[in-house]
């Protein structure tokens, strides 16, 4: 049922705006704000993808509440990883040359999606993770769609620096 809400939210996302907010609002309401399975989990941040483009403070809104479950999935998925012997795993922290996976799934995209709107609220996201290989494969993951974005439109990159990492950031 959440599909086909997504299907008609894209479908109408440039004829009519409010239409597709409108279908939007209906399926977030379908599901939790403390999602219970990773379906739900999925279902959200799908929701927040689509938000992120026609109302990023809608999928601010959205995602920030996310951040404590999201950090506790990323301990426990650590904890029983490194106990069951998983091999992207050393001395409790995750190893990222293994791939970005912390026990959840989520599209990447999303936080570059977020900070093309609001990069300091988006950074500010990115702070609330507790684990450093989480916040360090955000930042790496938005460094590298910035990058990508900068080469294709042929402008020169700035650097926009932060606490921890410089990134290049768009001219504004």
């Amino acid at each position: 049922m959440i599909k086909n809400y997504f299907k008609i939210a894209w479908r109408n996302l440039r004829k009519n705006k409010s239409y597709a907010l409108s279908v939007l609002g209906k399926a977030r309401s379908l599901i939790s704000d403390q999602p219970e399975n990773s379906t739900e989990f999925s279902n959200l941040m799908q929701i927040v993808a689509a938000y992120g483009n026609i109302s990023p403070d809608e999928a601010f809104r959205s995602f920030e509440p996310l951040i404590p479950q999201i950090n506790e999935l990323s301990d426990a998925f650590a904890i029983v990883n490194q106990f069951q012997g998983g091999g992207n795993m050393r001395q409790g922290e995750y190893l990222l040359s293994q791939g970005f996976s912390f026990g959840y799934y989520y599209d990447p995209s999303i936080v570059s999606v977020l900070a093309k709107n609001d990069f300091d609220r988006t950074m500010k996201l990115i702070d609330g993770f507790s684990r450093r290989e989480v916040r360090l494969a955000l930042l790496l993951q938005l460094a590298e769609n910035v990058n990508n974005q900068q080469n294709n439109a042929g402008n020169k990159p700035r650097v926009r620096s932060f606490s921890r990492l410089s990134v290049i950031s768009l001219n504004r």
